[in-house]
């Protein structure tokens, strides 16, 4: 899970979707810290070890897991929040990194997000991805 910030969402995909095994990154080394520190004084030793934390640059994901691959990467705000600074240049990167991440043809990369330009920059981002817009 890209910018997972303190989310709840991946004990979730855990406990209520049977996730094996959820990986999160963040920038703030507090954020990270803060849920290790959390998870480590839950006492469900099976939920610990089924949740990852990492501090992690979205913008170079690719060169810090090196080679590893995965089979659902999920964003929810990271890119609105990127694409609020005035340029599109670090959520350009990020979408470059999703492939390198995903496992060829299985792989999916579900986003979430209320940014009214996402549309024009998944298009024109020049990442391998193919894109399906499910409004709900």
């Amino acid at each position: 899970m890209v910018g997972c910030g303190n989310s709840r969402l991946p004990e979730q995909l855990v406990k209520r979707h049977g996730f094996r095994h959820v990986c999160c990154i963040d920038l703030s080394k507090a954020v990270i810290e803060g849920l290790r520190t959390h998870y480590a004084e839950n006492g469900d030793t099976d939920l610990r070890a089924r949740l990852e934390w990492r501090c992690v640059d979205a913008t170079r994901m690719g060169s810090f897991f090196g080679g590893r691959r995965f089979d659902l990467i999920i964003e929810k705000g990271t890119l609105d929040a990127m694409m609020c600074s005035g340029t599109s240049d670090a959520a350009v990167a990020l979408l470059k990194e999703i492939p390198k991440l995903l496992q060829p043809d299985t792989g999916r990369f579900l986003l979430i997000s209320h940014n009214p330009n996402r549309d024009s920059l998944l298009v024109n981002h020049g990442a391998a991805l193919r894109v399906r817009e499910v409004r709900l």
